[in-house]
């Protein structure tokens, strides 16, 4: 089988459907059953694949978008100052490297036609241009088509995202139902909405999970301290959140919860956010800016996949209380690190924690209070849920994930031989 892959979502900083899409290409790269894989769109290049090409430029880079997201937060706060922080920042996030594409089989002639490729959109949307450009030439895609929906929080939750997004995820959402062969979840929550509201036959869609990296396991304090020192941080003490700074997040909530804990507990256990600024977010950062004074509250930032394990299996525990989620990432990740999790009730959490967490009514602020304290000082539920979360992690399994998929390739081409 060749594979033709839309590597758009690779550009750093790498999202949850980043990850995916190099988790899976890096498994069908190895696997028996795929012959040859091609790439369009921004350069196939991850801060987790050493042997890729610019690997130092790209990581200098996610640093200094890093380190800018941290003053940037800084600066807006300054009265007048928010207008020009904003355009340098988002100058900044704009910055890509020009589209190419990298042949993974140098080795074969260049292509012009990929109608012999299954094309395999793994972020949500089937592209919308009718032609694309590979190695500087024009050629059309290919006629079997399969996306990966990873959720419809843009339906649910358009508020939630920038109004740019939204627009173009509705005017791509049927062109993708109509214009792919098959569908994959990533949880069976998602193929359970796509059928009952948009209509789409249950055997067309599959659900194949999200795996877990390997590099996310427990460790002790003494492997810990060189990494989280550099992020002025202390193993086993601090709660963590993990994900974009944007409003479906729940941030507002939780901070409000985490606020009325116990003095002493958030000054033993303070608030640290790892992931990039997000948007749509004025309200979550007027909310966080006391505690950052006083400090209870860390921003990190974005955290390379090199550090991310490390600030996980440092965790006291991780809060994770989405209004919505197609499957997240993270709480399989703390699980795997035997780091507890809080997350809601809502969506896809349930399904991918079970019962091996803390779940709460995202939108009941007291019992996320009470939840978070049981979570962070109730030391007998510490070890129950961080050895119930350490086998429930053990379901989710990349090399699984990459298998499933190949064979839903394998299925569709049967299908339309």
């Amino acid at each position: 089988m060749k594979i033709l892959i839309n590597g758009a979502c690779l550009a750093p900083p790498l999202t949850g459907i980043g990850h995916y899409t190099n988790h899976l290409i890096k498994g069908l790269e190895k696997h028996s059953a795929i012959t040859g894989i091609d790439y369009f769109g921004l350069p196939v290049v991850s801060e987790n694949r050493p042997d890729e090409p610019k690997q130092e430029r790209q990581t200098t880079k996610q640093a200094l978008l890093s380190r800018l997201g941290q003053i940037y937060r800084i600066v807006r706060t300054i009265p007048g100052a928010k207008p020009g922080a904003d355009w340098l920042y988002n100058k900044a996030k704009s910055y890509r490297l020009k589209p190419t594409v990298q042949q993974k089989k140098p080795q074969e002639p260049e292509k012009t036609n990929y109608d012999n490729h299954l094309y395999h959109e793994t972020n949500n949307v089937l592209t919308d241009f009718h032609t694309i450009v590979v190695d500087g030439n024009q050629t059309q895609l290919p006629k079997l088509c399969i996306t990966t929906i990873h959720d419809l929080s843009w339906v649910h939750y358009p508020q939630f995202h920038p109004e740019a997004r939204v627009k173009y995820m509705n005017e791509g959402l049927q062109r993708t139902i109509e214009g792919s062969k098959h569908i994959i979840t990533v949880s069976q929550f998602v193929k359970n909405e796509i059928v009952e509201m948009l209509g789409v036959p249950a055997e067309k869609i599959t659900t194949v999970y999200n795996g877990v990296d390997g590099l996310f396991h427990p460790r002790d304090t003494e492997t810990l301290l060189p990494v989280l020192q550099q992020y002025g941080v202390t193993p086993h003490g601090y709660l963590l959140i993990v994900g974009s700074f944007e409003p479906r997040k729940n941030l507002l909530n939780l901070i409000t919860a985490y606020s009325k804990l116990p003095q002493q507990v958030q000054l033993r256990y303070p608030l640290v956010h790892v992931g990039p600024p997000g948007w749509c977010n004025d309200a979550i950062e007027k909310a966080i800016t006391p505690l950052l004074d006083q400090g209870k509250a860390k921003q990190l930032g974005y955290v390379s996949a090199e550090h991310l394990p490390f600030i996980q299996a440092g965790a006291r525990g991780l809060a994770f209380p989405s209004w919505y989620e197609g499957f997240g990432l993270p709480i399989v990740e703390a699980m795997a690190c035997g780091v507890p999790v809080l997350t809601s009730n809502r969506s896809s959490m349930a399904e991918v924690a079970g019962e091996a967490a803390i779940l709460i009514e995202p939108d009941d602020v007291e019992a996320m209070t009470a939840g978070l304290k049981d979570l962070l000082t109730n030391d007998h539920l510490h070890q129950k849920l961080s050895k119930a979360g350490l086998k429930r992690a053990s379901n989710f399994n990349w090399d699984r994930c990459v298998n499933e998929t190949a064979a839903v390739y394998s299925k569709v081409l049967r299908d339309h031989e």
